[in-house]
């Protein structure tokens, strides 16, 4: 087998892996986005108005451990004979818990805060990591009659079916960015997708054209031609298939977490769903070989001749626009309308896009100019610039397919690292300082009930500061304790004024939400200590450290901005292996147009090494000018309005843009060696 037969090979079992798994991952999201949904929305209470048509009473709630969220349903039943909650099989006692598996590791915590554990909730209700808790009141009367009251508790005809939507709480509150997720992907996948079938293609038409040419000089019909191109397409085109199988199959068993995301699929959706699976990947697989397969005839080729096509004018003119929009966008981005952000982002990503080829083209012609009229044209010189100023398109095309990629990325990147920055994580107190914020869900006489409760902390210990604070009504200090003064004061005046309003010598509570937080330099856990208080109320308050909750919805985020990671990664190592197996299968002909020279004069070792960094330095110039173009555009759009930056992304990027360039100047060495060894006059 040949070189160029076995490349070739390889290049239809890369482009079928590829196929399978990028089409597998556009049917997987949304399915495992919904069976999230529908988990999360089973053990959802549906609210009703009317106590007589209501199986119990209940209220969701959030509470956050160790950065992480915490669901809370508390519940109350209306009779004996009330649903049973979704995940149990018998109801709670008064005053004890049921708890998901993820929140056994903080059973003391949560012991102490609302009662002992009764019963583990069934997997099937929970998602994969997530911490819920089930809650009985103790006083179930009083909390009966708050939802009677309308007080923040509310009756429920039950939990939600399939077709209703429910009270939802846990994880899946934060997860609405999901829905774009598929668009995303389609957004990454597709220009890999597109170009590595057109480059397939052309490759396998390039490698059987002699065969063809034979057999429509004798008049063979076109099926003897797809007979042909599917005898030497379909044990590669079979194996890529087989491979991605089975790296579905090990993913879709749940056994092993996906990369960068450590997320675990869901084996009931596809088990349940085989038939219409492998359909669907059939359909996908059987259209795409099928074109691979059909073979252009000289009329399809002379019409693939005439297809439309920029001019270098029309690329420098649309790349021009995008940068000037890019540049006015940046300038004026704070008096865009948002309702015109994503369009307008759009447009100039896809007018750079455009027009990126062309100028990298244009950026190695009047380089290599620039450098010639400077230098005499010596055999070095012109075995490493003469090609380049012949073929700019097909010397900037790896430069601008990566730039391409980065394009896209980088504002997708950016986008979503905003959105995970969004939750700026608060800084945490400094060393022998502790601040405890406990949340308040007052009834009856707002104002005695908070003030009720903060007493209540203050009197277990004199030495803690305990200030009172509510949305829109101000902060006041309760006990002013034994801590640093200068601490408190900065504390005060930068973190709680700004957040709930002006200082105040008291505050008379208007609404049933209020926050009561607790400052302290003692040594003892004064968490622990405000979380074990008996507050007797019929919603228990809950205690947190300060700042935990923001930590815990920034975690929440960061690590949802991963999928965005995976897809990218994913999408540009097959985008640049798609270009490394093309620049493979064009390596040979090179290497043979230089053989006869390198074999003459003797110098194959200095002619092998200046083609491979004649490729190689065109490739890094035009890579670094596309990497440019995408810092550039990011910089316009969100750096300057989000404070984010995707450093580690550009970074990655460029690495792996640099591992796959020096992988082709090698092979470029390797080949061109060869051939200048194995040339014979007349013969080769």
């Amino acid at each position: 087998m040949s070189y160029q037969d076995l490349i070739q090979r390889v290049n239809v079992g890369v482009t079928a892996f590829f196929l399978v798994i990028c089409f597998f991952a556009l049917a997987a999201i949304p399915a495992e986005l919904d069976l999230r949904y529908s988990i999360a929305n089973s053990r959802s209470p549906v609210y009703v108005a009317d106590e007589e048509n209501a199986s119990f009473a209940y209220r969701v709630d959030n509470t956050f451990i160790d950065s992480r969220l915490v669901g809370i349903l508390e519940l109350e039943p209306l009779s004996v004979d009330a649903e049973l909650p979704v995940g149990l099989t018998e109801w709670l006692e008064p005053g004890q818990i049921a708890v998901s598996k993820a929140a056994k590791q903080y059973s003391d915590i949560l012991e102490s805060q609302f009662g002992p554990i009764q019963a583990i909730i069934d997997d099937t209700v929970i998602l994969d990591g997530e911490v819920v808790v089930y809650y009985r009141p103790s006083n179930g009367q009083a909390f009966i009659d708050l939802a009677r009251e309308d007080e923040g508790v509310y009756f429920s005809s039950g939990f939600a079916q399939e077709g209703h939507e429910g009270a939802l709480f846990g994880d899946v509150n934060y997860e609405q960015w999901s829905q774009y997720l598929l668009p995303v992907a389609l957004l990454v996948f597709a220009f890999p997708l597109i170009f590595n079938l057109r480059a397939t293609r052309a490759s396998v038409e390039e490698l059987l054209s002699g065969e063809r040419f034979v057999l429509e000089s004798i008049g063979a019909p076109r099926r003897e031609l797809i007979r042909h191109s599917v005898t030497y397409l379909y044990r590669p085109y079979l194996v890529g298939v087989s491979l991605a199988a089975v790296v579905i199959v090990v993913l879709a068993s749940g056994y092993v977490r996906l990369p960068f995301t450590g997320y675990r699929l869901h084996p009931n959706i596809y088990v349940d769903n085989l038939a219409p699976l492998v359909a669907y990947l059939a359909i996908v697989t059987g259209i795409a070989f099928a074109y691979l397969t059909w073979p252009s005839t000289n009329r399809t080729r002379s019409r693939a001749g005439k297809r439309w096509s920029l001019s270098t004018g029309s690329g420098l003119a649309l790349f021009g626009l995008g940068i000037v929009l890019a540049t006015v966008m940046g300038v004026f981005w704070l008096k865009i309308p948002n309702s015109l952000v994503l369009p307008l982002v759009m447009v100039t990503v896809f007018f750079v896009i455009l027009g990126l080829h062309a100028t990298l083209a244009v950026l190695c012609a009047v380089m290599t100019n620039f450098v010639i009229k400077r230098r005499a044209i010596d055999l070095r010189t012109g075995v490493f610039f003469r090609w380049v100023i012949n073929h700019p398109y097909k010397a900037s095309r790896t430069g601008a397919f990566a730039g391409n990629f980065v394009a896209i990325g980088v504002i997708l990147v950016a986008l979503f690292g905003i959105i995970a920055g969004a939750q700026v994580p608060p800084p945490r107190p400094p060393d022998g300082f502790q601040i405890v914020k406990t949340s308040l869900n007052c009834s009856g006489d707002y104002a005695t009930c908070l003030d009720d409760a903060a007493a209540i902390i203050a009197s277990q210990d004199p030495a803690v500061t305990v200030y009172v604070a509510a949305y829109g009504q101000g902060v006041a200090e309760v006990s002013s304790g034994q801590v640093n003064h200068t601490y408190l004061r900065d504390y005060v005046q930068h973190v709680l004024v700004p957040e709930y309003g002006a200082q105040l010598d008291e505050i008379s509570l208007e609404s049933r939400w209020a926050w009561i937080y607790t400052i302290s330099e003692q040594e003892e856990d004064l968490l622990t200590q405000i979380q074990g208080i008996e507050f007797d109320t019929p919603i228990p308050p809950l205690s947190i450290t300060d700042g935990e909750s923001g930590r815990a919805i920034a975690q929440i985020y960061r690590q949802q901005a991963t999928w965005l990671t995976l897809f990218t990664t994913l999408g540009f190592i097959y985008a640049m292996t798609s270009v490394w197996m093309q620049y493979a299968r064009e390596t040979s002909s090179h290497a043979k147009e230089f053989a006869p020279i390198a074999s003459l004069t003797g110098k194959s070792d200095t002619i092998a090494w200046m083609i491979s960094m004649r490729h190689a330095t065109v490739s890094i110039v035009t890579g670094i000018a596309s990497l440019g173009i995408g810092v550039f555009l990011a910089s316009q759009f969100f750096f300057t309005f989000g404070g984010f930056f995707p450093w580690s992304f550009m970074i990655a990027i460029g690495v792996l843009y640099l591992v796959f360039i020096l992988t082709q100047a090698i092979l470029m060495y390797v080949l061109v060696k060869k051939e200048a060894a194995n040339w014979l006059p007349g013969k080769s």
